[in-house]
């Protein structure tokens, strides 16, 4: 399924989080992050948005990074998102 969506260099997939069954923490800023974090976020759904795009030019607090990492790594949705990444990166396997 992504790979037909994002079609990457096997050697350049081994490096990827999703790969791994890593959950994302996704801050898009330009171009095609816009994009990939949609495809993460409510795609996928493997992931959570630090900053919403139309915020991108302002700083990220060092408070709402924390909690975003902590909503990834130790909250009832984080077992939910570690779950379904690792389907991903089985599916891309």
């Amino acid at each position: 399924m992504l790979t037909k969506l994002v079609p990457l260099e096997e050697e350049l997939l081994k490096k990827r989080a999703l790969l791994w069954g890593v959950p994302i923490a996704a801050r898009p800023m330009h171009s095609d992050q816009l994009m990939t974090g949609f495809l993460v976020i409510e795609i996928l759904n493997i992931g959570l948005l630090v900053r919403e795009w139309e915020k991108r030019e302002e700083l990220v607090s060092v408070s709402t990074i924390k909690n975003a990492v902590r909503k990834l790594m130790a909250s009832e949705e984080s077992d939910m998102f570690r779950k379904i990444a690792e389907e991903v990166g089985e599916a891309v396997m």
